[in-house]
């Protein structure tokens, strides 16, 4: 029976969303064509952070696999894939990352799993690093256990989504390889609304389809996988020289965990990122009380701590003690440092961790004897610094205590760590890393749980410590690696907004050269005009001069007759003031009476 086309499940609230309101996740259990897909939505002109050049090219030949993003990354394209979407969903709803809708394709479990554990075995017979290569198996070292580690992340995954109403579309595997037409409608939705049309999705998907890339796999119970695909470490091959010392795959187990698997949601440049692995399943085996670290510097190795705590719902109370100032180990800086560990504190582990902002030797007196389970030591790194700090905390250790010391294994600018380090190895149990600079893990308590114990006990036998040492360093390397590709992510970023920035100037500069041009035209327009007008005017002066001379003698004219009558009026004035006009005044009223007599006397007759 062929089986029903079903619509898309879209939040009906979502429909009208465009592009830029939020990404578009691609995820679930991984080898179900996840890259594949953000290979033909770059082909679309979707913002997937890589060109389509690109998205053909930065793919594993072996694998297929790549092209992926961490949500924790700045700048963040439209489309997002990665198989640790699980380990950041939560957190990246948490402040406030916008959703469009997430793409998942779906396959039957047991090849889901097969496919790692069949690219384990490629990748270990062409001499790579089977823990570290794209597309193995994933967050264990047991192959068997692969289905169950797929399923919980895929759990892991949905919850949070369904939980703040994301649009979800499910993609059946090895499907929509092979059936255009379904890729089309079960996306349809996503595509009208970036305006992509159907014919344009038909032609990139038969351009860069190739179902017979898909490999097949038997179905569960046909053959022992277990037997058939265990993984083969390098450090077990008879190659290296062993004396049969070195531990399998089930052995590491009790040295690793998925946790040991995570991604940390705060990265930052420091040799501590590649121990970010070991604090993550140490905070789960230990499960510590009280936390404290002396010496936080940028947050590197305080928030993976931080990170466990929350993740796993432990009861722990965490506390970084530094003054943020720096020091001649690791250099100094200025304010903005401290505000960004507090900005990140406050929004994440605000309800667990406080940042204590003074000296070592001042934070001391601010904690109970005995209430301390895990101490990590990273301040200044002299010989008699690391030893006072160490002696001046030891009170404040409980019977569960564990103390981590950073730097063991640098011998340079002065760092006497690892001297202090060799004085206490003879008389606590122990275990140290080398990579990342060196760390160093003390067993101080009388009482630590079990698998702290046997986690110290590795140092015993050279073989197992070796392996424990190899496997956390791989993984502390791919997490070193991911920094080095985020830093050069960022830069390339950096030059991008910088040319975008120029090419704007660029513009600006062009439109004012542009009305620079206009007014430079108009000058010239203006400046042929007055060069025609100064040309005419020797002619109309020519023209003008007769009547000139006529308005002059009038002008003339009018000045001799305004001057008389300024002195007629003087001498009238001179008149009315004299005295004999006074005193005649009484006569010429006579007189004026006669004539007016006179007068009426005539109108009369």
């Amino acid at each position: 029976m062929e089986e029903p086309e079903m619509a898309p499940v879209i939040d009906q609230e979502t429909t009208e969303m465009v592009s830029g309101h939020g990404h578009i996740l691609i995820g679930g259990t991984g080898r179900t064509g996840t890259t594949l897909l953000v290979q033909i939505l770059a082909h679309l002109t979707f913002d997937t952070g890589y060109s389509k050049d690109e998205a053909l090219r930065q793919v594993d030949s072996l694998s297929r696999a790549g092209l992926e993003r961490s949500l924790s990354d700045e700048n963040l394209p439209h489309v997002i894939k990665s198989p640790w979407l699980a380990d950041e969903i939560a957190e990246a709803l948490e402040r406030g990352t916008r959703i469009e809708a997430a793409i998942i394709p779906v396959r039957n479990l047991f090849d889901a799993a097969e496919s790692r554990r069949h690219v384990n075995r490629q990748a270990e017979s062409l001499g790579k690093d089977p823990l570290t290569h794209p597309g193995t198996i994933w967050k264990t070292v047991v192959p068997s256990e692969q289905e169950k580690i797929l399923a919980e992340q895929f759990y892991k995954f949905l919850e949070p989504l369904v939980a703040n109403n994301i649009p979800l579309i499910f993609l059946s595997f090895p499907r929509f390889t092979k059936d255009p037409e379904y890729f089309y409608e079960r996306l349809r939705p996503l595509f009208e609304r970036h305006g992509i049309p159907r014919d344009k999705v038909l032609e990139v998907h038969a351009e860069l389809v190739d179902p017979a890339l898909i490999t097949e796999f038997s179905e569960p119970g046909k053959i022992p996988f277990d037997q058939e695909v265990s993984i083969r470490h390098p450090s077990s091959a008879s190659s290296d020289g062993g004396d049969g010392g070195a531990s399998t795959p089930g052995a590491m187990e009790t040295y690793l965990s998925p946790v040991s698997f995570w991604v940390p949601n705060f990265f930052e440049a420091s040799e501590w990122i590649e121990h970010v692995p070991f604090a993550f399943w140490l905070i789960e085996a230990h499960q510590p009380r009280t936390l404290v670290e002396l010496g936080t510097h940028g947050g590197c190795s305080y928030f993976s701590f931080c990170q466990a705590v929350k993740t796993i719902g432990l009861a722990t109370r965490c506390y970084a003690v530094d003054h943020w100032m720096g020091d001649k180990h690791a250099g100094f800086y200025g304010e903005e440092f401290f505000e960004r560990v507090r900005d990140y504190n406050q929004q994440y582990y605000a309800a667990f961790s406080r940042l204590v902002r003074s000296d070592f030797d001042e934070a001391v007196a601010h904690f109970s004897d005995a209430s301390i389970d895990l101490l990590h030591i990273d301040g200044r790194h002299f010989y008699e610094d690391v030893k006072h700090d160490f002696e001046t905390w030891l009170p404040k250790l409980s019977d569960r205590a564990i103390v981590l010391f950073h730097d063991t294994n640098v011998r340079e600018r002065n760092f006497g760590v690892f001297q202090f380090w060799e004085e206490l190895q003879a008389d606590f149990p122990n275990f140290e890393f080398l990579h990342g600079h060196g760390l160093g893990v003390l067993g101080y308590g009388s009482a630590l749980p079990q698998k702290i114990r046997t986690f110290l006990g590795a140092t015993a036998d050279a073989g197992l410590a070796a392996d424990v040492r190899k496997h956390y360093g791989r993984l502390g390397s791919s997490l070193k690696a991911d920094i080095i590709q985020r830093q050069k992510y960022a830069q390339v970023t950096a030059k991008l907004k910088e040319q975008e920035r120029l090419a704007e100037e660029l513009k600006q500069q062009a439109g004012e050269a542009k009305e620079l041009n206009e007014y430079a035209e108009d000058l010239r327009t203006l400046s042929a005009k007055v060069a025609s007008l100064q040309a005419q005017l020797p002619t109309a002066s020519n023209e003008q001069e007769p009547r000139a001379r006529e308005l002059n003698w009038h002008m003339g004219e009018l000045a001799t007759l305004r001057h008389h009558v300024a002195s007629l009026e003087t001498k009238l004035s001179n008149v009315y003031a004299s005295r004999s006009w006074r005193m005649t005044a009484p006569l010429r009223a006579v007189a004026q009476g006669f004539k007016w007599i006179l007068g009426n006397r005539r109108s009369s007759e």
